[in-house]
């Protein structure tokens, strides 16, 4: 079985931004997130 989380991440910066999304690795999507590494919507 395959799992999936939906995430709602706050902007340590101003914190009224949020990001939502979904992912199977939520450890991995953090860290690219904190690094930069993913695009925002």
């Amino acid at each position: 079985m395959q799992f999936f989380y939906v995430y709602i991440l706050q902007s340590e910066g101003d914190g009224k931004c949020f990001y939502t999304g979904v992912t199977e690795n939520l450890r991995a999507r953090l860290a690219k997130h904190n690094a930069g590494e993913a695009a925002s919507n």
